[in-house]
């Protein structure tokens, strides 16, 4: 295995994923790299982070096996992403006084090379946030396919290879199937490197003809290093919020910036009212979700999954096995009194769903209804005790 330290300044955006790192460099190696690399994982994982660092290897004119050179003109260019050989896509809305139908990525560019180069790591709702397109439907339309075969049918322009990396698949829907000839034949030299945070949601004739790789939660440690390095956290608390999240950077980084203060107050809040299926008490409670940033909205159902999975834990395991500060606990025990395990999984999984449709622009707060209404009657199914 190549030592981490002898690679890491070249993906030095990437946090932790060493085995991951390794095994892509280990494609180019044996000369072996797919002409076809789907990178699928939470936008948190760093999924993004690896797919631009391993294509500016590939571009490197001057590479040897552990890592780029760092100072060709290929690398300063790909560095800055402006690399002719180099090509981004990604879901967009109109652009100006456009038609959506003539708009492709190449009218947001230097939006995404702006976002892509302050912060690495960010999700679709912030995407959507920087280019001002909160309230709308970003997708990656026929005329971004055409213009997606058009590029990779030129030569390329440094004499190397040719790289496209696609962010997003999943909101390609019905019109990937215009792209299958060419991810399954490819002009020589190029190579297709789609980036995927819900690999489900894509179609299966995509995705068989793709080699897979599933990016794993960010090691404890690697994110727990780099909160403290980032945000001057104590490294027990850096610590619990790598638990907390499950390894996702940009959950952590939320956590951080103080959005998750009184969250498991917030939690069991929701929950009680779901319980007592009072209903202007819940029309309020979703009211006051839905006017929550999108990325606030996911971090409480996130928070809310991670108290379930601790009560969970309590329930099997026992105290000694939880990741809860002492106010959290003490909260945690009064569920007791209506939560089983079975109800907790029901519950979770509820959730999961919740947080799926909100990440597709559902509307939130009939969502959110109907769910606490769902979740309220699996909460009375077999007791009649009141939330403490």
């Amino acid at each position: 295995m190549i030592p981490f330290v002898l690679y890491c300044a070249m993906f030095s955006n990437v946090i932790g994923q060493q085995k991951i790192i390794t095994q892509l460099l280990s494609f180019e190696q044996q000369s072996k790299t797919p002409h076809a690399l789907m990178i699928s994982g939470q936008s948190g994982r760093g999924g993004l982070a690896i797919a631009i660092s391993f294509a500016q290897y590939l571009l490197c004119t001057n590479k040897n096996e552990r890592t780029s050179c760092g100072e060709c003109s290929s690398c300063q260019k790909s560095h800055q992403l402006i690399h002719p050989d180099l090509h981004f896509s990604f879901p967009v809305v109109k652009y100006g006084k456009k038609k959506r139908d003539a708009t492709f990525s190449d009218d947001f560019i230097k939006d995404w090379r702006k976002i892509v180069l302050d912060r690495p790591y960010f999700s679709y709702s912030a995407w959507l946030d920087h280019i001002e397109a909160s309230e709308k439907q970003g997708d990656i339309n026929v005329t971004e396919c055409n213009e997606i075969s058009k590029k990779l049918a030129l030569k390329s322009f440094a004499g190397g290879k040719k790289i496209l990396i696609l962010w997003l698949p999943e909101y390609l829907g019905q019109n990937a199937n215009r792209l299958l000839k060419l991810i399954e034949e490819p002009p020589e030299g190029t190579h297709l490197i789609f980036v995927t945070q819900q690999e489900e949601a894509l179609l299966k004739t995509i995705t068989s003809r793709f080699q897979i790789i599933k990016i794993p939660p960010i090691d404890e440690k690697a994110l727990s290093e780099a909160l403290v390095a980032e945000f001057e956290i104590d490294y027990d608390d850096a610590k619990r919020l790598s638990q907390v999240t499950e390894g996702n950077y940009l959950e952590a980084k939320t956590l951080v910036s103080g959005a998750n203060e009184d969250t498991i107050d917030l939690i069991i809040k929701w929950l009680r009212i779901c319980y007592q299926q009072n209903s202007a008490q819940l029309l309020d409670w979703t009211e006051n979700f839905g006017n929550y940033p999108k990325e606030q909205q996911k971090q409480l159902l996130s928070y809310t999954l991670f108290i379930l999975r601790e009560f969970i834990k309590l329930t099997c395991l026992g105290s000694e096995q939880i990741s809860l500060n002492k106010q959290e606990f003490e909260k945690l025990k009064g569920l007791a009194n209506v939560l089983t395990l079975d109800k907790a999984e029901e519950i979770a999984s509820i959730i999961n769903e919740s947080m799926y449709s909100i990440q597709r622009n559902a509307n939130v707060r009939i969502l959110m209804m109907a769910d606490s209404l769902t979740i309220g009657r699996v909460l009375r199914r077999k007791n009649e005790v009141s939330i403490i």
